[in-house]
């Protein structure tokens, strides 16, 4: 029985304008489906649904229209307006969450994020970062607080022509512009 009414949410949803076909059926499918005949949470399996319809790259109205298509082919009529609420906000939260991950500066500690420092090193590595190098130094002595730890990157002299004061080693790879 299950399966046919999987059969016939599938056939329906493509009728609607599913777009592609291969990418239609997802473990929620089941759970979704589960959750109509009230063996689940009907809100808490929209929300993965949701999710999961982000996660493939399907859009919050096609994904809708899929929605609806189980609730007619089972008979429950339109799908309430919880299960439509829960399935927007799986979708919206998952298809957002990587918006979170643009901020070049971790807001607890004000360092660079490791995603832009691998972008930043990726670019000096291919050669696209022009004029810039990377400097790393050590500094004399441990320091005994983190106020007095070396000096940010923009201190550093530009065109990489020395150590900086109060470092004994430094090293500098990429574009430097060695000399004068």
């Amino acid at each position: 029985m299950e399966a046919d009414v999987l059969s016939r949410w599938r056939h329906r949803s493509m009728a609607a304008g599913w777009s592609l076909a291969e990418d239609w059926w997802t473990p929620e499918v089941e759970v979704v489906l589960k959750a109509v005949r009230g063996t689940c949470d009907l809100p808490q399996a929209c929300w993965a649904l949701g999710a999961a319809r982000a996660g493939a790259g399907v859009g919050v109205a096609e994904g809708m229209n899929d929605l609806a298509a189980l609730f007619a082919v089972t008979g429950a009529g339109g799908p309430p307006f919880a299960a439509l609420r829960s399935f927007a906000t799986g979708w919206a939260e998952h298809g957002f969450a990587p918006l979170g991950e643009l901020h070049c500066e971790d807001p607890l500690t004000g360092l660079v994020t490791a995603a832009y420092l691998r972008t930043r090193l990726a670019q000096l590595y291919r050669g696209t970062a022009r004029g810039t190098c990377l400097v790393a130094a050590e500094p004399p002595d441990p320091p005994r607080t983190w106020q007095n730890a070396s000096p940010p990157l923009s201190t550093w002299p530009p065109r990489c022509g020395g150590p900086s004061q109060g470092t004994r080693r430094w090293r500098c790879w990429g574009p430097c512009g060695w000399g004068p």
